[in-house]
């Protein structure tokens, strides 16, 4: 089983392009945490014509859309392996 553990964040100004407000999360993220994020999810209804292939490669992350989250709204962290105990 996947844990997503991660900070979700809130960003509505339009002056801030997808790509900063990514970058903007990773050092948030690097700074809360101690550690660079695998992984940013963003809601779809702000990644319409987004090239999530080059948003991944020029932010240095794994960038996809999710209709999960609610406009504006940005989760960013890693993905993790759960381990199964046994009862």
């Amino acid at each position: 089983m996947i844990q997503m553990v991660g900070i979700q964040l809130f960003e509505n100004d339009p002056r801030t392009s997808l790509e900063q407000k990514v970058n903007a999360a990773q050092e948030l993220h690097r700074k809360k945490v101690g550690l660079d994020a695998k992984i940013c999810l963003v809601s779809e209804k702000n990644a319409e014509s987004v090239d999530f292939a080059q948003l991944s490669k020029v932010c240095g992350l794994v960038v996809k859309p999710t209709r999960l989250l609610p406009v504006h709204h940005l989760w960013i962290g890693e993905e993790k392996e759960m381990q199964e105990t046994q009862v």
